[in-house]
């Protein structure tokens, strides 16, 4: 098996090599382009020791399957913009004769910083929090650096020096060298041609070569002065570490002091730009091989790569997707593919270093502009071929293409530090807008929805015009600084004229000490001017109820206003609506069945015939007036007390409350109808006092006063309808988000 491993990580790791020394070359010569193109070679090194180093030690560390590590092209445009700054830096005096030297001594002071910040994440685990990067953030930092990478490209396409401005090239056109533009054309158009036709052979491989023939061809036929310049000498020799031996050696004539912040954050931003993209592909890894990631060794390893490169002055690296997909189908399986990879550019790169560098920079410009147009966000494209009207209609998609569009620009217009840190800061601000935003989830009044407690018509009557003076909202989300304030205003206005209120918290997933303090200034304001504010779902959340007892907010609200769940704490507030308005006696008397709904339109004598067949019965609290699977068909009339039907759940044999009843309402009538046994129980919720009308009195009363049993038919059947038709339209009000 290990043999196996060994091979197929040795096929994984030679077709990664082809594929990422062109890639590195490019990204090289990126790099340094700001010093101009006497040091493409010295960059092309640089790229290369990035995927020898890098990808050797972040597997050797991280130990992460099939992880292949190299130089990326945000962290190339990072090092240009670093060189940039460095060559016309007042700190490095123009008379500095090994000026350029020092320079990159400074940028692979800049990656060993970085290196630094890896393993500092690594250390405090911090490696999931990229995950928390908005995506419309990092599509537009990449939109950004896809768009760098073809302008930066431009200049070696046409074949020209990258010192002429751009305004010089259209003052003299006849500069542009064409037989460069139909290089890097062809090279461009290959890669497309193969990644689409044939998996056999990498594109980028396949582009370089054909690239590279066309040239020389070209070049033969019509002479070296018609083409562009190549990457140039490139030695044969195993790399060293001498990186910093150049920054000492001029130690004394370098302001290196004033230079610190500006390495220091450049670092730290490479170091979180490497961790995002090496997290990101170990991620991919893990999903082939079925390998979970141990993001604290994947950041170690990441950082390992890049303080080892440092040394050797080379570019620093990052986890690569297509590295892992080319590695993984080639037949990669584990970490030793990383350092087989590295290992094998080195042979590469010592044997063929003179080779290397007759590389055309047309061809390279191909490659890296046709990886540039892969890099650009598919979701944004078509975010903007999306009609104006939808973008107006979802807010979402346009705010987020905002910020796309925004870290993009910034990327291409100004730098890209600034760029990430922008986005940083727009990531920040796009956390707290969407948990700023209400956290109502959705708001009704005791007018559209009731509780589970069936009442008599003249309740339900009452209940549909007071209730309005009950206001619930279902919360979602967290409640904290950023969203209590406007909850509490909301209360607020919709407490005009309401005076209770109830809040759902079932969704609620997390309360700052703030939004507890808002909650409690919002009972002590309703209070004052005696209204409610009661609270539900809370106790079963054992984060949330501990965090508030913290706080002392359960003894501030009392323990009244906390309700297991919403149903129960409408019902107690409908009780305390409905007593208020004196539709509801606080006595125990019970109630008549002159006063019940099953006998509306019924006469003295016809009261009489039904109350003769009517049996009255006590109900101690918790046992049960009919029990699930019974076969009697009896019906019942609630007197006095309560009354609630529950059902057995299979899974765990607990008894779940479906609705209750209160006096004045009947019961047990389906049974009655159809003749199926019952399908749930009706246990006491108190001492309780039913009357019940048998199935053979009622088939009785059939049989002798059939225009009494027509009429007691088609009351039960009435109440059923209005039952159903105020039950239909609670869930078409609860539909409504």
């Amino acid at each position: 098996m290990k043999y196996l491993h060994f091979k197929g990580d040795l096929s994984g790791a030679i077709a990664n090599t082809i594929v990422v020394i062109p890639m590195a070359i490019g990204y090289g010569v990126i790099a340094l382009a700001p010093l101009g193109p006497t040091y493409a070679s010295r960059g092309a090194l640089m790229g290369v020791y990035a995927a020898i180093f890098c990808a050797f030690f972040a597997a050797l560390v991280g130990r992460t399957p099939v992880q292949m590590t190299g130089p990326k092209a945000p962290l190339a445009l990072v090092i240009a913009s670093l060189v940039a700054g460095l060559v016309v830096s007042q700190h490095l005096p123009d008379s500095l004769a090994s000026k350029p030297l020092v320079v990159i001594s400074l940028v692979s002071t800049c990656i060993l910083i970085g290196g630094i910040f890896q393993f500092l994440f690594a250390a405090m685990r911090l490696g999931n929090l990229v995950k928390y990067i908005p995506s419309p953030v990092v599509a537009g930092f990449m939109n950004g650096v896809a768009l760098l990478l073809i302008i930066k490209q431009i200049k070696p396409l046409l074949g020209l020096s990258s010192k002429m401005t751009y305004l010089e090239i259209l003052a003299h056109p006849q500069s542009v060298r064409p037989l460069s533009v139909i290089v890097g054309v062809v090279t461009f158009a290959t890669l497309f041609f193969a990644r689409a036709r044939t998996k056999k052979i990498p594109a980028p491989f396949a582009a370089f070569a054909v690239g590279i023939v066309v040239y020389y061809i070209l070049q033969f036929l019509t002479g070296a002065d018609t083409m562009g310049p190549v990457i140039g000498k490139i030695p044969s020799a195993l790399p060293k570490p001498d990186a910093f031996i150049q920054l000492f050696k001029a130690w004394d004539d370098v302001h290196l002091v004033p230079l610190f912040p500006t390495l220091i954050i450049t670092g730290f931003f490479l170091g979180i730009l490497s961790s995002m993209d090496s997290l990101l592909s170990s991620v991919v890894g893990s999903n082939l091989t079925g390998v979970r990631t141990d993001t604290k060794k994947e950041l170690m390893g990441q950082a390992a790569g890049n303080i080892v490169c440092s040394f050797f002055g080379g570019l620093p690296g990052a986890g690569s997707v297509p590295g892992v997909m080319t590695t993984y189908t080639a037949g990669g399986r584990t970490a030793a593919a990383g350092m087989i990879s590295g290992v094998s550019v080195l042979v590469v790169i010592v044997i063929l270093g003179p080779l290397v560098g007759k590389i055309p920079l047309a061809v390279i410009a191909g490659i890296i502009i046709a990886v540039a147009v892969m890099m650009i966000d598919k979701r944004t494209l078509a975010m903007l071929r999306a009609p104006r009207r939808q973008l107006i209609q979802r807010q979402g998609i346009g705010i987020d293409l905002a910020v796309n569009l925004i870290v993009a620009m910034i990327t291409v217009s100004v730098n890209l530090l600034i760029a990430v840190g922008i986005g940083v800061v727009l990531a920040s601000a796009l956390f707290i807008y969407k948990m700023g935003r209400s956290v109502i989830h959705r708001k009704y009044t005791g007018e559209n929805v009731h509780s589970k407690k069936v009442r008599n018509l003249a309740h339900q009557e009452a209940l549909e015009k007071l209730g309005k003076q009950i206001v619930v909202f279902e919360l979602k989300g967290p409640i904290f600084f950023g969203s209590a304030d406007n909850l509490s205003m909301e209360i607020e206005n919709s407490m005009q004229d309401a005076h209770y209120c109830i809040l759902d918290m079932r969704r609620v997933s997390e309360i700052d000490s703030t939004g507890a303090n808002i909650l409690v200034q919002t009972h002590k304001m309703l209070a004052k001017e005696g209204k409610a504010l009661l609270m539900t779902y809370l106790k079963d959340n054992k984060a949330l109820w501990t965090f508030m007892e913290a706080l002392n907010v359960p003894e501030i609200l009392t323990e009244k206003q906390f309700f297991q769940d919403t149903d129960e704490a409408l019902e107690a507030v409908e009780d305390l609506v409905l007593t208020q308005a004196g539709h509801l006696s606080l006595d125990q008397t019970g109630i008549s069945l002159a006063q019940m709904d099953l006998v509306n339109g019924f006469s003295p004598d016809e009261l009489d015939l039904l109350n003769a067949k009517l049996v009255s019965h006590r109900v101690s609290k918790g046992h049960s007036v009919l029990k699930e699977g019974d076969n009697s068909r009896d019906v019942y009339l609630l007197v006095k007390g309560s009354v609630s039907v529950r059902i057995r759940l299979s899974d765990n044999d607990r008894l779940k409350r479906l609705v209750s009843y209160s006096p004045g309402v009947m019961f047990g009538e389906m049974a009655l109808l159809d003749g199926n046994p019952r399908s749930a129980s009706v246990v006491a919720d108190e001492n309780t006092e039913v009357m019940k009308l048998s199935y053979d009195d009622f088939e009785s009363l059939l049989r002798e006063h059939p225009q009494v049993a027509a009429k007691l038919t088609q009351n039960i059947a009435l109440v059923l309808a209005k039952r159903l038709r105020k039950l239909s339209d609670e869930i078409k009000m609860m539909e409504i988000e």
